[in-house]
């Protein structure tokens, strides 16, 4: 057995497999905390869900992280596959605040769009057409619409007046951008 870290508080080499299972007696002493964890999520409101790759030891992972913005929990997990997610939340009845990946679109509770990952994807998507006027003056028009949503949101808080109040900007989004670009594409 090759002995490849090194516990640097104590000058200590540890064996692989101690560390492994060390690490597995940690994940089943706090499986209790877990489970009440997932059920405060699932009782919130709303659970904000990511994914992002990492490498461990030149092995590719996925860590999902959930939140209510009080509670958290990270998954682990060997590929991008949400089989478990839909398993989790089968019977959330709140709202699911996610990127665009796809493996979201099939759950069965109501979703939102995060508009962080909106507003960095159509950054990213200007940055590879930035010669593209129709969809620059698109960008331009998501960014009138949102903006001063934030702005409210940020002086004022999340307050469903707060929403309320943008409602007629956004249905006039909805009907001149959105309705107009459907139109456009002769369906």
């Amino acid at each position: 057995m090759a002995i490849s870290t090194k516990l640097y508080f104590f000058n200590e080499q540890i064996h692989d497999k101690l560390i492994i299972n060390y690490i597995k007696d940690i994940a089943q002493e706090y499986l209790v905390t877990e489970i009440i964890l997932i059920q405060h999520l699932l009782a919130s409101p709303f659970i904000h869900i990511d994914e992002t790759e990492i490498n461990i030891l030149d092995a590719n992972w996925y860590v999902w992280v959930f939140t209510d913005g009080k509670h958290v929990v990270l998954k682990l997990r060997e590929t991008r596959e949400t089989e478990f997610v839909h398993e989790l939340l089968d019977k959330y009845n709140g709202v699911l605040i996610s990127d665009f990946y796809p493996g979201y679109d099939s759950l069965k509770c109501k979703q939102q769009k995060c508009w962080v990952h909106l507003i960095r994807d159509l950054n990213n998507d200007l940055w590879k057409a930035p010669h593209d006027m129709e969809f620059n003056k698109f960008v331009l028009e998501v960014k009138n619409l949102i903006v001063p949503i934030l702005v409210a949101v940020d002086k004022y808080g999340l307050k469903k007046e707060i929403f309320t109040s943008h409602k007629n900007r956004s249905i006039d989004f909805m009907s001149r951008i959105l309705l107009a670009s459907i139109t456009n594409l002769n369906l």
